[in-house]
């Protein structure tokens, strides 16, 4: 599976069936529609970290552009996040 999600698009898919799975999901339970989209953006947003760290499509030259990614790259590597 990892050489197939590296792909921007599959990502990207992969982020959008969790996330529209969850909201499906808390539809059935009929729970508020807001609270749904928020469920659904939060599950979006993890997946989307966790295969940003897990398949490396962030590089150290990307945290340098970032505003204090010099303090965040050294904290995940502390965590053990991040080699």
């Amino acid at each position: 599976m990892g050489a197939a999600v590296r792909s921007p698009l599959h990502q990207q898919l992969l982020r959008w069936l969790v996330g529209g799975g969850v909201y499906l999901a808390m539809t059935v339970l009929d729970m508020a529609k807001r609270r749904n989209t928020i469920l659904a953006v939060l599950a979006g947003i993890l997946v989307y970290v966790v295969l940003v760290f897990a398949f490396g499509a962030l590089r150290r030259e990307d945290m340098e552009q970032i505003p204090g990614g010099n303090k965040l790259e050294r904290l995940l590597v502390k965590l053990h996040v991040w080699r």
